[in-house]
């Protein structure tokens, strides 16, 4: 009978924390084994989750880490982080000095990878990785490589000048396979203030222009030209001092329902990526090698200095 309680408990559950042990089940009665199985499974889970959005895209999972940090340091957190961790929220509000300092500590992602199947991480950062990337379903962004680059500047009728070193598009994690919606030029408008805004922006998925107080370019190159160098994070591949500009599209669904923006591609300019690029790609040809061999990486930086450039 008992067991069979603690069964109903569990299909009732109402927390829908997957996998994880909740309040919903009483643990004072359950199998200690059982609490670690299921603990574990989880832990495996999340691991190859992480691990599976590292793998896809570094750069896009970086970017998005560097724009969830900036709205993290701003003084209107609570109006730019939604939505918010839950794990950081308390009732008393937002738990904003424990956030700060589990992504303060964040260390850069390529050894965040390779440290993940190692079990040495801090919980609290991978789980924080796990829910910015999973659980918070807010969009991802995807790099695009050259041939696209060229295609989106064809959707525009203009490339900017000078060529930002990134281009991103913004997009929902179970939508790489899909087809990609043209951009409409005639819709679009170009947003390049404060880099602390875009996670709200973008996490917004559309956005209420008709009540929103930032400011809108209708001219790529009139907002190439204003962006300003913002300080990003100090272990980022993309680089320390960032400038950007989002693509954004503008939707009506009938004249009497307000426009909604949504942003579409992130363009990003960095006063280092070159550098910090070819110190990524180093460390990537290192990996596994004995020790004996990482001086003879050394001698084919020049070359990956090409590929950095290559990459841009």
């Amino acid at each position: 009978m008992e067991r069979g309680r603690h069964t109903y408990e569990w299909r009732n559950c109402s927390c829908g924390r997957r996998g994880r042990i909740c309040v919903c089940a009483p643990r004072n009665s359950m199998d200690p084994m059982l609490i670690h199985v299921m603990n574990e499974s989880r832990r495996l889970r999340v691991i190859d989750e992480l691990r599976a959005e590292l793998d896809k895209d570094l750069l896009g999972v970086d970017a998005k880490w560097v724009l969830f940090g900036m709205a993290i340091q701003s003084y209107r957190y609570e109006q730019l982080l939604v939505p918010y961790p839950p794990a950081y929220c308390t009732p008393a509000g937002f738990n904003i000095n424990s956030l700060s300092y589990v992504a303060g500590t964040m260390s850069e992602l390529a050894s965040f990878q390779r440290r993940l199947l190692q079990n040495v991480l801090p919980p609290e950062q991978v789980e924080l990785l796990h829910w910015l990337l999973i659980q918070s379903g807010t969009p991802q962004l995807r790099q695009l490589q050259r041939n696209d680059q060229l295609l989106l500047w064809r959707q525009l009728e203009q490339k900017p000048e000078p060529r930002p070193h990134l281009v991103f598009r913004v997009q929902q994690r179970n939508q790489d396979s899909e087809p990609v919606e043209p951009l409409d030029v005639t819709n679009c408008v170009y947003f390049c203030g404060d880099m602390e805004e875009l996670y709200a922006l973008i996490a917004a998925g559309s956005h209420d222009i008709s009540s929103s107080e930032l400011e809108f370019y209708d001219d790529l190159e009139q907002a190439c030209s204003m962006a300003e160098w913002c300080p990003g994070w100090g272990y980022s591949i993309c680089g320390t001092l960032l400038r950007s500009i989002a693509v954004c599209q503008l939707r009506q669904a009938s004249p009497e329902l307000p426009q909604l923006l949504q942003v579409r591609y992130l363009l990003i300019y960095s006063m280092n990526y070159t550098q910090k690029m070819q110190g990524y790609l180093l460390a990537r040809m290192c990996w596994g090698m004995p020790r004996a061999y990482h001086s003879s990486c050394r001698h084919f930086q020049s070359l990956l200095l090409v590929e950095a450039r290559m990459s841009i």
